[in-house]
């Protein structure tokens, strides 16, 4: 017996018009201003933030909420020890790179071609 794999889903998050500008104005006026840094890296971005505990716990609650309403990325965290800054790159399909720089980023997104 073989296994398929599932079609990847749209590249298009789950709320509502009204919601997302709500979000996007969210991010954009909180936890996006405190961006360090934005680089490209394979299949997203890498975005750059000073160490802060506070900081941390909110980059969690962020990728708890954002896997749920855009699953078509992946989030990953890295918390590197004595003050280093923290780390979070977002990635996906090709097909994403538009939505990371127009949607989410907004004008953080220039790092994106």
């Amino acid at each position: 017996m073989s296994e398929t794999k599932a079609a990847p889903g749209p590249i298009a998050c789950r709320l509502g018009p009204a919601e997302l500008r709500a979000r996007r104005t969210e991010l954009r006026e909180g936890l996006f201003r405190e961006i360090e840094s934005v680089r490209e890296v394979e299949g997203g971005v890498a975005l750059e933030f000073a160490p802060a505990a506070e900081r941390v716990e909110r980059l969690g609650a962020f990728i708890a909420f954002e896997s749920e309403c855009c699953p078509f990325l992946d989030f990953a965290l890295r918390v590197p020890r004595e003050g280093a800054n923290v780390e979070l790159r977002i990635t996906g399909p090709p097909e994403a790179r538009a939505f990371l720089r127009d949607e989410l980023l907004g004008e953080r997104g220039g790092a994106l071609r």
